[in-house]
């Protein structure tokens, strides 16, 4: 585990239980299009995390991506209130997307709000409204 193996500590308001049930629930954050702050991307701990990851050889065996390298530091080392979903922003990546909730945004958008994603059950940005609390790691 790289808790473990590095001897880092998690945020203790991370949203771990966001992207863990008793395993990775494949929830994580579309990078296509990301803000990000480059000092978090540059961090000691992100760093770590990434050689531990390149190291375990997940990136090139696993596909494990941009998105999802960096949806698990987001949750493992910030505090889930230093993260923003940006459910105000219509977004379409395959079958996945989402339309605003203000009648304002989505009169600027082409979508249906009946048929954003966030609505169904596996959703995981419905699942960030919920179940964005905080895991310690050997819950995990």
């Amino acid at each position: 585990m790289f808790q473990t193996a590095t001897n880092e500590t998690f945020n203790s308001g991370n949203s771990l239980g966001w992207m863990f049930d008793m395993e990775y629930n494949r929830c994580q954050f579309l990078t296509n299009s990301e803000i990000v702050d480059l000092d978090f991307i540059r961090s000691k701990n992100y760093r770590k995390l990434f050689e531990h990851l390149d190291k375990k050889g997940g990136m090139y065996y696993e596909r494990w991506s941009d998105a999802t390298v960096r949806s698990l530091a987001a949750a493992m080392f910030l505090n889930s209130s230093q993260v923003r979903w940006m459910d105000d922003v219509g977004y379409k990546h395959d079958l996945l997307n989402n339309c605003p909730t203000s009648i304002e945004r989505q009169m600027r958008c082409a979508c249906n709000p009946a048929k954003s994603s966030h609505h169904l059950p596996m959703s995981c940005s419905a699942r960030w409204s919920t179940s964005a609390r905080s895991l310690n790691p050997g819950d995990i």
